[in-house]
């Protein structure tokens, strides 16, 4: 891999991200992002597993079965047949490879000895009061 590492600004890097351009003319042939847990949490709500072409996310993948299993997932509401359906999604992901997982983290975060009632994931500060 050939690696062009440029230091710039968000607006220019996404217009660098989106554009369809050759290697030549400033294109790019890798792009690595990140996502959060609960955005990869479901089919649905999970942008690098879709196969949409143009409407997809960078590298605009196109995978018809891919979107097909995504379609019928969300027009199910029984939970053992999208467990099903998300098994095969998965299985499919691997055919179709729409996006290339490098890696996870974990974020720590620290709070205040005397703040009680805080909701462990995503953060979020509803009900949350000092200690008596």
């Amino acid at each position: 891999m050939n690696v062009d590492e440029i230091f710039t600004d968000w607006g220019t890097a996404v217009r660098r991200a989106i554009g369809k351009q050759p290697l030549d003319k400033g294109g790019w042939s890798m792009f690595a992002s990140f996502a959060g847990g609960y955005d990869n949490a479901t089919p649905i709500t999970h942008a690098r597993l879709r196969g949409n072409g143009p409407r997809a996310g960078n590298g605009w993948p196109v995978a018809p079965v891919l979107e097909t299993l995504r379609d019928a997932w969300m027009e199910t509401e029984d939970s053992e047949m999208r467990y099903d359906i998300s098994r095969k999604i998965q299985a499919q992901a691997m055919v179709d490879v729409p996006y290339l997982p490098l890696g996870s983290y974990f974020q720590p975060v620290a709070y205040r000895a005397d703040l009680t009632d805080m909701k462990k994931g995503l953060i979020q500060f509803t009900g949350v009061r000092r200690a008596a």
